[in-house]
């Protein structure tokens, strides 16, 4: 039996309607932009806090290429998060480092900008001569060079990644692969 959570309700809709026979149904607007995010090659999640009346709530965005969805939740627990936003289970994401997302399978980076916003923060704590600002000075750094980086393999490239049918472009174009690796060697 599934699981009755939101995902998995949208989910079956999609199934349901898109059977030839019954492919003259327009799909309801949220299923379709749930399909289409599922198949972006990313998503990026963010929850922030907020004071609605004497309550507090979460607003939750998952944004891909192509959506950005938002919701307002009581909290941003586990449950709550699967429930909702169960289609990225396995997709590559990006997060802040919030807790709720233990049951993501897929790949996952931390936003870089909360991570330097962290090394600042340590860094303001200390002196100019200090290991903590030597630190951020470097993180500053590499942030920049990354920037470049991507800059150059979109050039190459011929742009940005648009779509998941597009993931497989460093591949396809001769040197490209190569060129990237060395970027990321680099990097490292």
């Amino acid at each position: 039996m599934m699981p009755d959570t939101e995902y998995h309700r949208q989910d079956a809709l999609l199934t349901q309607r898109s059977t030839i026979r019954t492919s003259f149904q327009p799909q309801p607007v949220i299923i379709r932009i749930v399909e289409r995010a599922s198949m972006d090659p990313y998503v990026r999640t963010d929850e922030t806090g907020h004071q609605v009346g004497r309550e507090r709530v979460q607003a939750s965005v998952p944004e891909t290429v192509h959506t950005t969805q938002i919701r307002i939740i009581p909290h941003r627990d586990a449950p709550t998060l699967q429930s909702i936003w169960g289609w990225i289970k396995y997709r590559p994401a990006m997060r802040d480092g919030t807790t709720g997302y233990e049951w993501h399978g897929g790949l996952l980076g931390r936003c870089l900008v909360h991570l330097l916003r962290d090394i600042e923060e340590s860094s303001r704590e200390n002196d100019l001569e200090s290991p903590q600002y030597d630190r951020h000075r470097m993180m500053l750094d590499v942030y920049r060079d990354a920037k470049l980086v991507r800059e150059q393999v979109e050039r190459l490239a011929g742009g940005s990644i648009q779509c998941a049918s597009q993931l497989w472009t460093v591949d396809r174009i001769p040197g490209l692969s190569e060129f990237a690796d060395a970027q990321i060697d680099q990097l490292t």
